[in-house]
């Protein structure tokens, strides 16, 4: 899942060819908050049509189709890595960007989702345990035995933050002066050598598109008509493969690959200018995470209403804008503040340390992380 703070800025090198070097891709700020809609949508009319028995016909013919949001995700993520090695992120810095924006809004939502399932056991399928919590904050609920996070959808973090620490592994390998070309051919090459020797899932590769996005838009001009034809056939080749019309069995050929066609498409189109976006596309980390909480409640509620089927697309689709705005709202009141807070502790802290020698430098202004 992406989860930069600032809007995705293009290569620093003024010799790129292809992007501008001042290049902003805003409209990834619009994908995210999608892809964010997408999950809550799969999960949400899988709920109306297990709890409720409504929409039974639309879960079985696009049961699955909104779970593409986490393949553009990772795709997304992947690019945005990408531009950070290019850009000359070294480890520390690059370590405790992640840190900061992954950790503090994740903490704590865990927590309350610890402190929910003590006091409401009947309306969870597993109970609390101190074992599951902890594993839970640190991403090793497989490796300890537990199927997935307390927050669920925290099964995505864990991949993610895998593919960080292969990132983070390859920079502090490398020296500064390595060519950045040959950080990201490093980081492909632990990305997949991980999956295959560690028997990881293969949606991990998604991360793998991204850099091959990159790649891609280091060598082409921005189209309108491209971009528009990528987008179409990314979209067309997920339905293709919901009606059975391709044979694709691994996800992230399945998902992923479409996911990059849409992803390398909106790259390529104008980019849209608003100053809220970079806002927008900040809240879809809080939005997915807070789905956990939403989903159940607007489920519960359209229960209580005892709606018939004919209200059923309207009830859903209120549903759906509610979980989403509550998301963007929780960011906006409450992750953004988190996100600063932990800058604020350890940006200083870090950049107290010359990445060359390791000496200590006068205390300055926290240095701009993505």
């Amino acid at each position: 899942m992406l989860t930069d703070a600032r809007p995705v800025v293009g290569p620093s090198s003024p010799s790129a060819p292809g992007v501008a070097s001042d290049r902003r891709y805003t409209n990834l700020e619009i994908v995210r908050i999608l892809a964010a809609a997408l999950v809550i949508f799969f999960h949400l009319q899988q709920r109306f049509a297990l709890e409720l028995g409504l929409m039974q016909g639309f879960n079985t013919a696009l049961g699955t189709l909104g779970s593409i949001g986490v393949d553009l995700f990772f795709v997304i993520s992947g690019f945005v890595m990408a531009l950070n090695v290019f850009r000359g992120d070294r480890a520390g810095r690059f370590a405790v960007a992640r840190a900061s924006r992954i950790l503090p809004s994740y903490w704590l939502l865990t927590a309350v989702a610890a402190l929910t399932t003590i006091a409401l056991p009947g309306q969870f399928a597993q109970p609390f345990s101190l074992g599951r919590f902890i594993s839970s904050l640190f991403f090793v609920d497989v490796e300890a035995g537990y199927p997935e996070p307390l927050i669920s959808m925290g099964w995505t973090l864990d991949l993610e933050i895998r593919f960080y620490l292969i990132v983070t592994l390859c920079l502090f390998l490398l020296p500064r002066a390595a060519p950045r070309y040959l950080v990201l051919v490093l980081v492909v090459s632990g990305l997949v050598a991980y999956v295959e020797l560690a028997h990881q899932d293969h949606i991990m590769y998604e991360f793998g598109l991204g850099f091959a996005a990159f790649g891609f838009m280091k060598l082409v001009e921005p189209g309108r008509l491209v971009g528009c034809a990528l987008i179409v056939v990314g979209v067309l080749g997920v339905a293709a493969w919901q009606v059975g019309l391709t044979g694709a069995q691994d996800r992230w050929l399945a998902f992923g690959v479409p996911a990059l066609l849409i992803v390398l498409g909106v790259l390529l189109l104008p980019q849209a200018r608003h100053p809220f976006l970079k806002r927008l596309g900040f809240a879809s980390y809080g939005t997915y995470l807070l789905q956990w909480f939403t989903i159940p409640v607007t489920v519960a509620l359209v229960a209580a209403l005892h709606v018939g089927g004919e209200l059923a697309p309207v009830m859903f689709t209120i549903s759906l804008v509610a979980c989403v705005a509550a998301g963007v709202l929780y960011s906006l009141l409450v992750d953004e503040r988190l996100y600063a807070l932990a800058r604020r502790l350890l940006t200083p802290r870090l950049s107290r340390v010359t990445p060359a020698s390791g000496a200590r430098t006068p205390p300055g202004p926290p240095r701009a992380t993505t």
